[in-house]
């Protein structure tokens, strides 16, 4: 019989680091041993915060005669996720948690621009104004993305300076 005053949940995952693109997945390992490795059986609940944008396959796990446990985490939206496993026996209550982050596909990313005006005459002194916006396949904004821009054209001040924006 384990003890469950020296109970340890234990829980890792295969990947810290996944795509949001609602396929890409990591591994979450569960294990709720004590001191002494004997294995504990049972449910272990888990959640995830924020609620939204992310799940699991199962966020109710039943412990093998190892105390181990597997589930898929996946996400579609990018951000940070805290997986929370819980355990209660007799009245203690046994927590794990394990953070991964949710990055933004940028695969098939879109790249807008738009000018401050439709024509201009080439001078010095009137310039225009171009607007790059990169968006995700699903239109979410991409931010702190570096872009490789490129321009010809003569100008006695260089052909292009670049301005960033505060967001």
């Amino acid at each position: 019989m384990p003890d469950v005053a020296s109970a340890e949940l234990n829980m890792s995952v295969s990947k810290q680091e996944i795509v949001a693109d609602g396929s890409e997945n990591a591994t979450v390992n569960i294990q709720l041993v004590d001191a002494n490795n004997n294995a504990f059986t049972g449910e272990v609940d888990l959640t995830i915060t924020p609620s939204t944008g992310a799940s699991l396959t199962s966020s109710n796990l039943q412990l093998d005669a190892h105390g181990q446990a597997t589930t898929q985490f996946t996400a579609s939206k990018s951000g940070q996720y805290t997986i929370q496993a819980e355990y209660v026996l007799d009245g203690k209550r046994i927590t794990a948690s394990q953070n991964i982050d949710a990055v933004t596909d940028v695969k098939g990313a879109v790249l807008e621009i738009t000018s401050s005006a439709s024509s201009a005459v080439v001078s010095d002194t009137n310039n225009l104004v171009f607007t790059l916006l990169l968006k995700s396949k699903s239109g979410e904004a991409l931010s702190g993305r570096a872009l490789n821009v490129k321009t010809s054209g003569p100008s006695k001040y260089g052909a292009l300076v670049v301005d960033k924006l505060p967001q």
